[in-house]
């Protein structure tokens, strides 16, 4: 009851320092808002020594400069995110760690992300850390490509065209720390990772500093799919004047392994010799398909490169 007391007090000391300041802004050299909203975090240790974090995050619709990629800027809409994690006393010889957010858009975008992690002290030598973390993000407006036509004359003599995103996320981060003596000690850090990208619902934008899309095949033009040369070809006014593009498939599955070692020996007082070697393992077959099983196995017996390094640091003295 005491340490939920103490966590309630720093929630509303917060709260009550925001109003003070209640909204954080960001603007472009042309002075449209890139950014504004308000914003919550609160952090307190408990009285066993277990840490637990939130966050309340309200962003106001703004504009985004940067989402057509050099093209006119676009109406973002409004979003909020959620977050809490909790994690158990890290001077034990076992210590967990959860945590969830969650993130969602007026215009119907969301994403969330939840995490697990364990960390171990068999000895103190020895530290290791684990955790798997899973995400789905699905985005409304995911930027494609550029085509020039003259006759898009609302949107500056291109075609902006974007897409929605499915996009699933896996992945897992393992640290070994060993400690053989003071002067030398051993690092690992190892971390699978499969995402995959499904586009769907091809679109342009209608008009710059709006979030209005036409939709091919739907509101305006035509949309065909060629699954031998994996494009897509776009007729953008149907039997109008405008002249078809094509562009390719974004679909991607990325599956990649990652391991560094680094061993580190202090072999006189300021001059120390690294061994250094990271292998690193990456597939992307099968894009815009996640099949866990599968992935894995091709992300394990995939080609592998590997990378060997030496660094040598000496402390000269008179």
């Amino acid at each position: 009851m005491i340490a939920a007391t103490v966590l309630f007090a720093f929630v509303v000391a917060t709260a009550a320092m925001a109003a003070d300041d209640p909204f954080t802004g960001t603007w472009n050299f042309k002075r449209e808002v890139q950014g504004e909203g308000y914003f919550m975090q609160a952090q307190a240790t408990l009285l066993n020594y277990w840490n637990v974090n939130g966050m309340l995050h309200f962003l106001r619709p703004a504009f985004d400069d940067r989402l057509a990629r050099g093209g006119p800027s676009v109406r973002r809409p409004g979003e909020q995110v959620y977050s809490l994690g909790i994690q158990s006393d890290s001077r034990k010889r076992i210590a967990l760690g959860v945590n969830g957010s969650y993130d969602r858009t007026d215009a119907g975008g969301f994403s969330s992300d939840y995490s697990v992690s364990i960390a171990i002290k068999p000895s103190s030598s020895l530290t290791l850390s684990t955790g798997p973390e899973i995400s789905l993000n699905h985005t409304i407006a995911q930027y494609v490509t550029t085509t020039p036509d003259p006759l898009a004359v609302s949107t500056f003599g291109n075609r902006y065209v974007f897409a929605n995103l499915s996009e699933p996320q896996v992945s897992m981060t393992t640290r070994i720390n060993y400690v053989f003596t003071p002067k030398v000690s051993l690092q690992m850090y190892i971390q699978p990772l499969l995402t995959t990208g499904q586009y769907h619902n091809f679109k342009e934008l209608a008009r710059p500093q709006t979030f209005n899309f036409l939709r091919y095949g739907t509101d305006a033009g035509t949309l065909a799919y060629d699954p031998v040369r994996q494009t897509y070809t776009v007729d953008p006014d149907g039997p109008g004047p405008a002249a078809p593009f094509l562009f390719a498939d974004p679909n991607f599955n990325f599956k990649s392994l990652r391991v560094n070692a680094i061993f580190r020996w202090e072999w006189r007082l300021g001059s120390t010799l690294y061994l250094v070697w990271t292998q690193e393992r990456q597939d992307n077959s099968h894009p815009g398909d996640f099949t866990f099983g599968r992935d894995v196995s091709a992300m394990f017996q995939a080609h592998a490169d590997n990378i060997f390094a030496v660094k040598l640091a000496y402390w000269l003295t008179r």
